[in-house]
């Protein structure tokens, strides 16, 4: 674990004084003394705690102490690492306090589901291997209750948008395995469903095909009577039900009946009765493979899987309503790299214009707004979900409304977020010769954190020796509120 990242949340030290001193030059020593003695401390102390391949959990930790006036510059970061050195191994004993990987992983995309964004403990600022690290966990083997607990979720109409729009096609099928209980009937589906969107590809409605499709399958494995309950051929029948009724929404009319050419053998393979019959045989033989392999391990393992019974408690079931509603509150804090955005919200009204995405001062393609703004960061064409809070609210969404689709930058898209960096630079005078990736990397991919404070957003955005430059920015970003923004966004930057 010591490759990894160490997360505290919050971390508060209230002093109470007991005599006459300078209140704000004792503050200024404290945080002196946490920042050079006080986190590498920490940071070595956490080492010692977190063995490899292990998460170690703590929701909050407290010390009290009384320390001499004298000692204070001296001995005050040492009895906080003494105190905590004795609290951690109090705590760690504690197994809750020791979730494993994959428990861990479910609470993370549980809440990504809900929310749109990561929690504040997950290691994740973007991108990354973030494709890698859903697929691998999704492929691991999860305790049933983890298993409800994801098939809990996705009763919820905004989860199921995210799984549908966000799921990257290598994981995506294996979520599906996940709810559905079976491997067999879906993967056999899995080409016919690849040969059939292709086909789609000269209707130009490829994608909103491939995404009711994952919807309709979501929204039959979220009921009582879908997934594993189902019988092989109920889930099949309903698989094909499925397919023809997308194919009725995007081709026209009367196509199905006429069609003679590829799409046809591929319908009549879904409906085929010894194709049913055959993956009925391969779900049978499937099952009987698993309770064998479990038949001569169960002598051995009976004993053990008491014990972890007794010891291991499944967390809390997900509360499941249709259309559950995450709600922020002001304790809540959004973790973001792209705070530096707000340099360019005065020129959003122009540029969305130009591009065609206004009508009457609301945007009408936010899929299309929001991948620009997330360009115009990082100049790159994909992201995660989590990734675009802030373009989300410069957008006049929530952070847990989902993006309605992906958008795929055009030529034009990314020659229109070149010029408005550059006007950018142009009128932003002190920054002379630098480049739009110079801009980039200097003040738009910078971290901040956001936070609803009443009816507002606040941005704290990370400071950098640049940010001397912000004297001479030309315009005011400290408080924001476009005309299509739900909420004013206030900003605190080099105050």
């Amino acid at each position: 674990m010591h490759a990894g990242k160490h997360i505290i949340g919050k971390q508060f030290l209230d002093i109470t004084y007991n005599g006459n001193t300078d209140g704000i030059a004792l503050q200024r020593t404290t945080e002196n003394m946490l920042r050079k003695e006080l986190l590498p401390q920490l940071e070595a102390l956490f080492d010692r705690y977190s063995p490899d391949d292990e998460i170690i959990s703590i929701d909050r930790l407290a010390l009290e102490f009384t320390l001499d006036a004298n000692d204070m510059e001296n001995n005050l970061a040492q009895r906080i690492i003494e105190g905590l050195n004795e609290a951690l191994a109090r705590k760690i004993k504690n197994k809750s306090a020791r979730p494993t990987p994959a428990s861990k992983f479910v609470q993370l995309l549980i809440f990504y589901l809900r929310n749109g964004y990561l929690p504040w403990w997950s290691h994740f600022t973007g991108t990354g291997n973030w494709h890698s690290f859903v697929l691998e966990n999704l492929s691991a083997s999860l305790p049933a209750y983890e298993k409800a607990q994801l098939q809990a979720v996705i009763q919820e109409t905004q989860a199921r948008q995210r799984v549908a729009v966000q799921f990257h096609e290598t994981y995506f099928w294996e979520f599906i395995n996940i709810l559905s209980g079976s491997q067999t009937i879906f993967n056999a589906w899995y080409n016919d469903l690849q040969h059939i969107t292709e086909w789609i590809a000269r209707t130009d409605q490829q994608q909103s095909f491939r995404v009711n499709i994952r919807l309709s399958i979501l929204q039959f494995l979220s009921t009582p009577s879908g997934g594993s309950s189902q019988s092989p051929n109920a889930m099949s029948e309903q698989l094909a039900k499925i397919v023809k009724a997308q194919l009725e929404e995007v081709l026209p009319k009367g196509t199905l009946h006429k069609e003679t050419g590829t799409l046809k053998l591929l319908i009549d393979e879904l409906n085929n009765k010894d194709f049913k019959a055959l993956m009925t045989q391969e779900l049978r033989r499937e099952k009987t493979t698993s309770s064998g392999s479990t038949s001569q391990q169960a002598t051995n393992a009976d004993k053990t899987e008491t014990d972890t019974q007794q010891k291991e408690q499944p967390p809390a079931a997900v509360n499941a309503t249709q259309d559950n509603q995450p709600v922020l509150s002001e304790a809540d804090t959004i973790y973001i790299n792209n705070a530096g955005l707000v340099i360019v919200a005065p020129y959003l009204g122009r540029f969305f214009d130009k591009l065609g995405l206004l009508n009457d001062n609301q945007i009408n393609n936010v899929s299309r707004a929001i991948t620009l703004l997330q360009h115009i960061v990082t100049g790159e064409n994909e992201f995660e979900e989590f990734e675009v809070v802030l373009p989300k609210l410069l957008c006049g969404l929530k952070p847990q409304d989902p993006i309605p689709q992906k958008y795929q930058l055009t030529t034009a898209d990314k020659e229109a977020a070149a010029e408005l960096l550059q006007a950018v630079i142009t009128n932003w005078q002190v920054l002379k010769n630098t480049s739009v990736a110079g801009l980039r990397e200097s003040f738009l991919q910078r971290e901040g954190k956001l936070q609803m404070a009443g009816d507002q957003w606040r941005l704290k955005v990370q400071t950098s020796s640049y940010d001397m430059l912000l004297d001479y920015l030309p315009w005011n970003i400290k408080m924001i509120k476009l005309a299509w923004m739900q909420s004013l966004l206030v900003v605190e930057w080099n105050d």
